[in-house]
């Protein structure tokens, strides 16, 4: 079982939250951002098993 690599455009703390929620933490790798367009590099890690510090979620009041 090997890591999922994906782009994200939009909300990424929405995304982040939303992944948090069922369980899945996502590790940014990179931005990319140009004239046009902006998105970041996230994995997923198989049993959330990444070797950085994950995206942390927002912390509901």
């Amino acid at each position: 079982v090997k890591p999922l690599s994906f782009y994200v455009r939009g909300n990424t703390q929405q995304f982040i939250d939303l992944a948090y929620q069922q369980g899945i933490l996502l590790y940014k790798i990179t931005d990319y951002k140009s004239k046009v367009k902006f998105h970041g590099e996230f994995v997923i890690y198989p049993d959330n098993a990444g070797s950085q510090l994950p995206e942390l979620p927002t912390v509901a009041n």
